[in-house]
């Protein structure tokens, strides 16, 4: 595992779920204190994707760093309620 030197770092993760997406890889981390992180990377650069129970840590340079909105529902849109999908 290479951990970069600069940027923002979270150590310790491990990949639980991947998706190829065409230009992109999604990834489904399992961050330590029990968060789950959606992450993409970038097809273009000739490396193996990481593979299911690998280990990782996540970095991104701070200019690629964006918020969101503390007063919104963080779970909005995880779960879906079955009987939300016979509305019209």
């Amino acid at each position: 595992m290479n951990t970069p030197t600069r940027g923002n770092l979270l150590t310790g993760g491990h990949i639980e779920d991947v998706s190829y997406i065409g230009v992109s890889t999604q990834y489904q981390v399992e961050m330590p204190w029990g968060q789950e992180l959606m992450v993409f990377e970038q097809n273009d650069d000739g490396v193996a994707p990481f593979k299911k129970g690998d280990a990782v840590n996540i970095s991104w340079e701070p200019t690629f760093t964006f918020a969101l909105r503390g007063d919104e529902d963080v779970t909005a849109g995880s779960q879906i309620e079955p009987e939300a999908l016979d509305e019209e």
